[in-house]
């Protein structure tokens, strides 16, 4: 968000100071916060996805069980809705943003209520109304937690 915010800014002013910033009014100079942004988010999701799937591998290979599929699809499904707020700006810096700047609200509304939406029913399908007793849930944290201890 801090990345998003500072491209906002940073193209407020190289737009609105185009006589003293000549030159500078280029799509990628307006971008190069924005860019810089992808650096941290990709490796926070890297890091998730190299210990998600080195935990699906040891649960396949030593207890010889399948990871639940509904976590793998929430964790990458998740990773697609928090990138996809990316693109967002990325499609409106390209336009004359500041006549559209209503926009860029009422899609990150509108993406923040999906993602929402899609964790809640993550949760009430998956969780809330599961079959599996506690003691079942916990058996498989159990088992999986000497992992990477």
């Amino acid at each position: 968000m801090v990345f998003g915010w500072m491209t906002e800014v940073w193209s407020n002013v190289v737009l609105t100071n185009t006589e003293t910033l000549k030159g500078y009014n280029d799509y990628l100079y307006r971008m190069t916060p924005h860019l810089f942004g992808w650096i941290p988010i990709s490796a926070a999701w890297l890091i998730i996805c190299v210990f998600l799937e080195r935990l699906r591998s040891h649960i396949r290979q030593v207890h010889n069980r399948e990871f639940p599929a509904g976590v793998v699809t929430l964790i990458y499904g998740t990773m697609l809705l928090f990138f996809s707020f990316a693109f967002v700006q990325i499609v409106f810096q390209l336009q004359s943003f500041r006549k559209s700047y209503w926009a860029t609200e009422v899609v990150y509304c509108l993406l923040s209520l999906s993602s929402k939406l899609w964790l809640g029913i993550y949760i009430l399908t998956n969780v809330i109304m599961t079959n599996d007793t506690v003691e079942d849930v916990l058996s498989v944290l159990n088992e999986t937690a000497s992992v990477f201890a």
